[in-house]
């Protein structure tokens, strides 16, 4: 653990923090079904995680909320004139630390900008949070709630003043669009406690992570491949498309002998694609669900099911 969170540092107490939903089984679970899941991983990937080695830390961060305005222009398709105003609400976690050796990067990352749920804020009591080895409380804040702002929220708030005009000009094109967005923040970087949870495990001598929010919506991960199975579905599809294109044949048969045969060739291509494509989607399907049963059994082994 050690390795990779600093341990507690004394702060300023937040009055509010946001309380988890899930507990380290919960985080398991949902970190074994996750992989369970996924297509192409290792079947013996679970024998290479430690069950012990998952943590849950407590990390400060500001909450940003407000609105936004935003007014657009631009060219529509028949050189007309376009312009409107759309508006939003932001509600946002930003990561109030800025020293990139406190944390793993995977972490950080993940950790640097979310969204937020209001129904899981909670008033802060240091009991409320579970004092044990799996439960690390780092209270890292090194850099004020106007500066995360100002590095962070005009990149937040440009992007979801994109956002919101494109859903507002639906499918038109519009060319030289131009966008002037304004803010105005009802919290302006409340400090808070929000937990996150957290594992990693070598599997073929690379590092790998699984990281979720405490209330188990917003997921981070990677997560090793399993190459035979990738190539063998990659080889599949790829039989699949020469098989696809070989009507193109035709042509040449027609230009070479006669527009009969040439239609006998497509009529005979179009059985043979249908077959093809077939047999060999049912042979990834079948190989791929015998491998997520061979994971399913082992997840069950890893979490004492």
């Amino acid at each position: 653990m050690n390795s990779h969170v600093l341990q507690t540092v004394e702060a300023h107490m937040p009055l509010r923090y946001v309380s988890p939903t899930i507990d380290v089984d919960g985080f398991k679970h949902l970190m074994a079904q996750t992989l369970v899941d996924i297509d192409f991983v290792p079947c013996d990937v679970f024998q290479a995680i430690d069950a012990k080695e998952v943590f849950c830390i407590y990390l400060p961060m500001y909450l940003y909320e407000g609105t936004y305005q935003v007014a657009w222009s631009g060219i529509g398709p028949d050189q007309q004139q376009l312009n409107g105003n759309a508006k939003g609400k932001l509600a946002y976690l930003y990561l109030a630390n800025d020293r990139k050796g406190d944390l793993p990067k995977e972490l950080r990352d993940f950790t640097t900008c979310l969204p937020y749920d209001a129904e899981a804020l909670s008033s802060f009591e240091a009991g409320h949070i579970d004092a044990t080895d799996s439960h690390v409380l780092a209270t890292l804040s090194t850099i004020t709630a106007e500066a995360v702002w100002k590095k962070w929220g005009t990149k937040l708030t440009d992007k979801l003043a994109k956002s919101t005009v494109h859903d507002q000009i639906g499918n038109q094109k519009v060319r030289k669009l131009k966008i002037s967005p304004t803010v105005e923040l009802t919290n302006l970087g409340e400090p808070l406690f929000v937990p996150f949870y957290f594992s990693y495990y070598t599997y073929n001598n690379r590092r790998y992570c699984f990281i979720a929010d405490g209330q188990g919506k917003h997921l981070s991960y990677n997560n090793p491949i399993d190459k035979r199975e990738s190539s063998y579905a990659r080889n599949c599809k790829v039989l699949m498309l020469i098989v696809k294109w070989m009507w193109m044949l035709a042509v040449l048969v027609w230009a070479v002998y006669d527009y009969r045969l040439a239609m006998g060739y497509l009529v005979a291509w179009a059985i043979c694609k249908v077959v093809v494509d077939r047999v060999l989607k049912l042979q990834i399907a079948r190989r791929l669900k015998r491998s997520k049963e061979t994971r399913q059994a082992d997840a069950d082994l890893f979490l004492g099911i």
